[in-house]
């Protein structure tokens, strides 16, 4: 029912003044380029998410709501489990993780591309929307690229074998997308020389998957990883790029 903000490598979060009402609960988050946080708002009823309100709350990074943003009915009736939004401002999210549907900035649905098995989604940072997903065989995970709306399977990166979802897309340095899981770490796929390489492994993260509660990636290259342990809750802070200590 809260919202909070925490400064990297802070230990105090503060509660922002956004009141969330009972009939709404957050489904999902994305952080834009600007530092503006958009929040995948539904509809909640017994305890569970439906359909009938889905809205983006833009927070910019003050922590100040400054947008709310109604979906049209073609896009409430989606339950995603991805979300993305590029540099045009477009959102992009799938349904029981199929196809990927593109939304524009007041909530309309603008296109559909059919995929099926889903696992990730994330813009890089030539601004090409990249999507992971499970191959026919079911035997491992494959990249794609999505250039004016025509996706293309992207062969120079096939992904090593996971136990877990490639649940997450960002964007690395120039031409990079950072691919992430949980048990195979986090990939660098460089769309210009088209070279996949292991950035990190499950080794170097300070916990399991099973205690991974959190993740993502900050501005300056470094990984955040948020785990518990003896009923304590940490922040890792792991670099991309550089020495690690």
């Amino acid at each position: 029912r809260s919202l909070y903000k925490i400064d990297a490598e802070d230990s105090i979060f503060e509660q922002l003044e956004i009141a969330i009402p009972e009939e709404l609960g957050a489904k999902n988050m994305i952080v834009d380029s600007d530092g503006n946080c958009h929040i995948l708002m539904m509809s909640v009823k017994d305890n569970r998410l439906s359909y009938e309100t889905m809205e983006m709350w833009i927070v910019d990074s003050q922590g100040t709501l400054v947008e709310k943003i109604d979906f049209s009915d073609e896009v409430k009736i989606l339950n995603p489990f991805c979300l993305a939004i590029d540099q045009d401002g477009f959102y992009y999210m799938d349904s029981f993780g199929k196809n990927i549907y593109q939304i524009d900035g007041q909530g309309k649905l603008c296109n559909t591309v059919e995929i099926e098995s889903v696992e990730g989604i994330g813009v890089g940072e030539d601004g090409i929307l990249y999507i992971t997903a499970t191959n026919q065989e079911g035997s491992g995970c494959d990249l794609y690229g999505l250039v004016q709306n025509e996706l293309k399977k992207i062969t120079e990166a096939e992904l090593p074998l996971s136990m877990a979802k490639y649940s997450n897309l960002y964007p690395g340095r120039k031409n990079e997308v950072l691919i992430f899981s949980e048990t195979s770490g986090v990939l660098i796929y460089d769309s210009e020389i088209k070279v996949l390489q292991q950035a990190l492994s499950d080794n170097d993260f300070p916990c399991s998957s099973q205690d991974m509660i959190g993740y993502g990636m900050l501005a300056d290259g470094r990984f955040v990883c948020v785990y518990e342990k003896s009923e304590e809750t940490y922040f890792s802070y792991i670099p991309i790029y550089g020495e690690r200590k």
